[in-house]
């Protein structure tokens, strides 16, 4: 279900909160650090915050409709839409998960996640 404006931004907010309070944490942890040592922690904690909020824009698209009509690439016979299914994909952000259709083909009974 798409968010609204207001309820992305909270959502947003609420992960900013929580990736600024991790900063706080370590740095109470760490009295003594070196640049490098944080560098490390900020180039890891910024992975983990770039995934979320890709996740959380990309849940928003509203792309989940099925295709008119998809052909398998080996028979050439029309595929058969299975429903959305998650998957895990790597990013220049990092991993994440978004939802995307599945389709099947019964004749070389091989499945794909066209690209979108």
């Amino acid at each position: 279900m798409k968010k609204s404006r207001e309820q992305l931004k909270a959502e947003l907010m609420e992960k900013m909160e929580a990736g600024l309070e991790k900063v706080l944490d370590w740095q109470e942890a760490h009295r003594k650090f070196t640049l490098t040592e944080l560098e490390e922690f900020v180039l890891g904690l910024r992975g983990e915050m770039g995934e979320e909020i890709a996740e959380a824009v990309l849940g928003q698209l509203e792309s989940k409709q099925v295709a008119e009509v998809l052909r398998c690439e080996l028979c050439g016979k029309k595929m058969v839409y299975k429903g959305q299914e998650e998957k895990y994909i790597e990013t220049r952000l990092g991993g994440i998960r978004i939802e995307r259709g599945r389709y099947w083909c019964p004749e070389c009974e091989t499945g794909i996640f066209p690209p979108g």
